[in-house]
């Protein structure tokens, strides 16, 4: 190569030029091929024989614009795809109320404990709080303290600023019991007294229906061994919390929801305990709070209640939502979705996540933080942290700061709805319950009759729970469009605008690869055919020069 001073590389320099010029042409040509035969429309235009420039420049223009609009028009469903790919309709069937679980009734009595059992005025009055002297004994101070838990208006003296376990054993010792707040249950045709059970709310002590055992509920090693906060034993049957009933077995638990007949699926008759009222510990309220939720939600007194008072009938027509998530969305942003799937957000305190079982454990958590103590309903891991006295005062406006619109430790929490749930509701309706006229012609009957009569149902309060309809629409939460979804609006729009297939993509990829290194190809063998004559050439001009 550098045999005459390195005239053959000028030579190849010459070459490299030529080679250049002319792959440029056959790119040309090859494009001009492409554009005669695509499929895409008006490309064609822009480079066939015979036509005048500017109608070249108006297809040219037309088909740039074309391809600008379909991937403006595309960049918008990206957008859509990628923001808001989540959609809340209609399911498409009705879901009969036998298929979910009749809800868990919880009751809360606004009597908390009988004065005939436990006088709290009268320890109020037998305290000298002017010679800070006591003339009661100390089991009976710490009763009444325990009571303080759950009086409208806390009286006694505090002993500390924390209780412990040994407290919620007086609490639950003194507090009423089903006996005496339910004076007949009956669910269908058959009595249900004792299906109510004991459970500890922030109410204080109320009484749940078809509620589950806690150690479905609560992860059991994260939580005091101390006491009980529910005293429910009813195992599941043949029906689980993600599936819902397994088969059509009668025999399941929690009970099934049953459509509404001639008579209420849920009948109760309850005291009225007007007269076992202490004054000053419970005379703020009277008759009882209600709260409708699912079986495997842990039971809390919400403020959303419904009121059973006495001498009146309280008709609860109950109607539920509920809401189900396809997987596919499993794989969308939690900021997008908005909800979690089983298991993906654990607690410590709850085995099934709810909302309002994530809000309780955050609350707990943040109660905790600001006072160095729980309130006693809260599920917690130390049975001698529970708030008392100036505690308990710090507990009730901390759960009042936390649920403020914007608090900044709910924020840290992230608490969001499950993405597959069931959501209780009921329409109330109230008539008079007076049965003081009707008792007493009873007696001056049975009375005539020589028989003895006692009067026992004048002023109770009567409540009947039954399902609104026998169906309700549910909700179902589904992918806006998925991946097929979007690839067919992206080729409808592609299509619309520019003629473009799938078969366009394999055409460009084929004149971009096959075609092109064919070419190629080509030429250069062509020019090494032509090579040794033209370094021939350019050698003997320059020695002809020299």
């Amino acid at each position: 190569m550098s045999e005459v001073n390195g005239r053959p590389i000028v030579g190849e320099i010459c070459l490299r030029k030529k080679r250049r010029k002319r792959q440029k042409k056959l790119l040309k040509q090859l494009f001009q091929d492409y554009a005669r035969n695509t499929t895409l429309h008006g490309l064609r235009y822009t480079t066939e024989n015979g036509l005048h420039i500017i109608e070249k420049i108006f297809w040219l223009m037309t088909f740039t614009v074309s391809v600008a609009l379909s991937f403006y028009l595309i960049s918008k469903v990206w957008t859509k795809w990628t923001t808001s790919p989540v959609i809340v309709s209609f399911a498409e069937k009705h879901v009969f109320v036998h298929k979910v679980p009749f809800p868990a009734i919880t009751i809360c009595p606004a009597v908390k404990f009988l004065q005939s059992n436990f006088n709290y005025t009268k320890v109020q009055h037998s305290l000298d709080f002017v010679n800070q002297s006591l003339t009661v004994d100390n089991e009976t101070l710490e009763t009444a303290n325990a009571l303080n838990l759950v009086c409208d208006v806390p009286m006694m003296p505090e002993i500390g600023p924390t209780v412990d376990s040994t407290t919620i054993y007086r609490l639950f010792n003194v507090s009423v019991d089903t006996s005496d707040i339910i004076k007949s249950c009956l669910l269908g045709a058959t009595d249900c007294e004792d299906s109510f059970k004991r459970v500890l709310t922030d109410d204080g002590i109320c009484f749940t229906f078809n509620g589950i055992t806690p150690q479905y509920i609560l992860n059991m090693d994260n939580i005091q061994q101390e006491f009980n906060y529910s005293y429910i034993t009813e195992e599941i049957r043949n029906w689980t919390v993600a599936d819902g009933y397994i088969d059509s077995n009668d025999d399941a638990y929690p009970h099934r929801g049953q459509e509404s007949g001639e008579r209420p699926y849920l009948s109760l008759w309850l005291d009225d305990l007007e007269e076992e009222k202490d004054k000053l510990c419970n005379a703020v309220f009277t008759g009882y709070k209600i709260y409708l939720h699912h079986p495997s939600e842990w039971p809390q007194a919400l403020s959303y209640y419904f009121a059973a008072l006495p001498q009146q009938v309280s008709s609860m027509a109950i109607k539920f939502t509920m809401v189900t998530t396809s997987d596919d969305l499993k794989s969308v942003a939690l900021n997008v979705r908005q909800c979690y799937f089983p298991d993906e957000r654990p607690l410590k305190y709850f085995k099934i996540y709810t909302y309002n079982h994530c809000r309780l454990e955050c609350l707990t958590n943040y109660t905790y933080e600001s006072c160095q103590c729980v309130s006693f309903h809260m599920p917690f891991n130390d049975s001698t942290k529970i708030c008392s006295g100036d505690r308990q005062y710090c507990a009730v406006k901390t759960n009042f700061l936390f649920s403020m619109k914007g608090s900044n430790h709910m924020k840290k929490c992230q608490c969001l709805p499950a993405c597959n749930y069931i959501q209780y509701d009921a329409e109330i309706h109230k008539t008079i319950y007076n049965l003081e006229d009707f008792e007493e012609a009873q007696s001056r009957y049975f009375k005539a009759q020589n028989i003895v009569y006692e009067q026992e149902r004048a002023k109770d309060a009567k409540v009947e729970i039954f399902f609104k309809e026998p169906m309700f629409m549910a909700v179902h939460r589904s992918e806006l469009f998925g991946v097929t979804d979007f690839l067919g609006i992206c080729g409808g729009l592609l299509g619309l605008f520019l003629g473009f297939s799938f078969l366009s993509i394999v055409e460009i990829f084929y004149f971009l690869t096959f075609r092109v290194y064919k070419t190629i190809k080509t030429d250069l063998k062509n020019e090494k055919l032509e090579k040794p004559a033209e370094l021939f050439h350019v050698d003997s001009f320059h020695e002809k020069k020299t």
